[in-house]
């Protein structure tokens, strides 16, 4: 909305994180460093940690891209699960069939796998972000098994808040300790830093004005975001948007403070999580023996009242939110998760303002099929995969490639337009079975990132005499996968047939 007004080419403070705007400050140049090294040298477990915002996701983001086709990467972030389902999701995202019904067998082919790769001069490198969200049993396991086994050509980075060095320190896994010496902390920026960090975004995003925000301003900035990357760039958007309305060139400490006051409501002046924060700050404080009951009177006292003020600006939030909306004529969608099946409704909007779309997770998957054949509309901050994850329950290259078999617009990946209608098919038996031009059938049984991946059909006795095909398709510029597909079966039957032989020893990734 402001981007034409103040010169920009594209918003410079979006929250989502890209690797355009990577802003290397000391703590993020050693956090990089020791994550390449640790990839490159094959050294093992590498531990990242960093407050909620400091831009963990968008320096992993960047190092993933420059990473070459040497290193088979595997990026798992839902991490509240069982060890089992962490295996299985990770061989998921090398493109490999979780083989196996046990976790023991699961971890045994990973292994193997990546000594295959190793042969061949390549590492495998498994990025776990939310760490600290790992149970202590899961996390425990994880490291048993790294270091009991000789696992150690996969590489795995650990991400996540400071709690993940809490656990990491805790009892249970203090014998892991001393194993785990590749760690480091991104920390908040410093005010120098911020200052930095914002006219970096304001270049990157193309505009040469180094006068945009006074120094009062900025340092009003950095007050109140404590150094905070995504604080930092809430404040600097939402305080564009004001000068915008109010057509002023110059971001000065006046549009600084009212920004605020709309971001945190009358009442507070700096985030209500802050004022956890400080509390739990002062909690040796308050334990310790010297400490007179009165002063803890006094702190409980502080904590109702900011507790209330947190509690009032909530409505005035909501209030003010509504009217930027209604001033600005924004499109949004409010998602509402049921628990029953339900298709996508999106009615009309009569003024094109807002719209309503009530939306549920899929059932399960059965024998029947995967999903339910729906169009989806992408917002802000989302790709192909977290769509998918969000419409089938679960993702993978092979899933994948049949969503970009029927979006055929999509011809980078790793990039979708806001509101661009994603359509979603139904995966079933059927859905892999290919016509040949001879009229005989073909199945599509995997999309893999190497061409390794079609060893695993080579030996199946019920493939005998099929041939396997590999058939590389570009997703983006940068990346091609592989097709899996096998045949020539005579009838349509002999092909299901296949398929089903071929699920029920996992070995079909759209239906696993």
């Amino acid at each position: 909305m402001y981007n034409d007004f103040y010169g920009f080419s594209e918003k410079p403070f979006g929250t989502t994180p890209d690797p355009k705007f990577l802003f290397l400050s000391p703590s993020h140049q050693q956090a990089l460093e020791v994550m390449t090294s640790g990839i490159r040298d094959r050294q093992g477990i590498v531990v990242v940690t960093g407050e909620v915002g400091t831009g963990k996701t968008t320096l992993v983001r960047s190092l993933l891209g420059s990473l070459g086709r040497q290193v088979e990467m595997a990026f798992v972030f839902h991490t509240t699960i069982t060890f089992e389902d962490l295996i299985k999701n990770i061989l998921l995202e090398l493109g490999l069939s979780a083989i196996g019904k046990h976790q023991d067998y699961r971890w045994d082919y990973l292994v193997r796998y990546a000594r295959l790769i190793l042969a061949r001069e390549a590492t495998v490198a498994i990025f776990i972000d939310e760490a600290h969200r790992l149970s202590e049993g899961v996390l425990e396991e994880l490291l048993q098994r790294y270091f009991s086994s000789p696992s150690k050509h996969i590489q795995i980075i650990l991400i996540g808040q400071p709690e993940l060095e809490e656990r990491i320190d805790s009892p249970a896994l203090i014998k892991f300790k001393d194993r785990l010496q590749n760690r480091c902390q991104i920390k908040p920026l410093s005010r120098v830093e911020s200052k930095k960090y914002i006219f970096h975004r304001i270049r990157l995003g193309g505009s040469q004005s180094s006068a945009m925000f006074t120094p009062k301003a900025l340092s009003m900035i950095y007050g109140y975001s404590r150094g905070i990357p995504r604080t930092i760039n809430i404040v600097c958007d939402n305080a564009l948007l004001t000068g915008y309305s109010s057509s002023k060139r110059t971001i000065d400490d006046k549009i600084i403070r009212e920004t605020i006051k709309d971001l945190e409501g009358k009442g507070s002046q700096k985030p209500f999580f802050y004022f956890i924060t400080d509390a739990a700050k002062l909690t040796k404080w308050v334990l310790h023996p010297t400490v007179s009951l009165k002063w803890i009177l006094v702190l409980f006292v502080l904590s109702l009242v900011s507790l209330e003020a947190f509690l009032l600006s909530h409505g005035y939030l909501q209030r003010k939110f509504e009217k930027r909306l209604e001033a600005s004529h924004v499109s949004i969608f409010l998602l509402e998760v049921k628990e029953e099946p339900s298709a996508v409704h999106l009615p009309q909007a009569p003024d094109d303002r807002t719209a309503h779309a009530r939306v549920s997770f899929p059932p399960p998957a059965n024998r029947d099929g995967i999903g339910l054949e729906t169009i989806v509309t992408a917002k802000e901050g989302e790709t192909v995969s977290s769509l998918l994850g969000r419409h089938y329950g679960w993702v993978n290259l092979t899933m994948i490639d049949r969503v970009l078999d029927s979006n055929p617009e999509i011809t980078n990946v790793n990039l979708i337009n806001i509101n661009q209608a994603i359509r979603f098919p139904r995966i079933t038996e059927e859905s892999l079975i290919l016509t040949s031009p001879d009229f005989r059938y073909k199945i599509h049984a995997g999309t893999f990132r190497t061409q390794d991946a079609s060893k695993l059909y080579i030996n199946e006795p019920i493939l005998t005499g099929k041939e396997i095909e590999i058939i590389p398709r570009q997703v983006s510029p940068q990346e091609t996968w592989y097709r899996v597909i096998i045949g020539k079966f005579e009838d349509k039957e002999e092909a299901l047939r296949t398929i089903r032989s071929l699920k029920q020893k996992r070995l079909l990734p759209a239906l696993f």
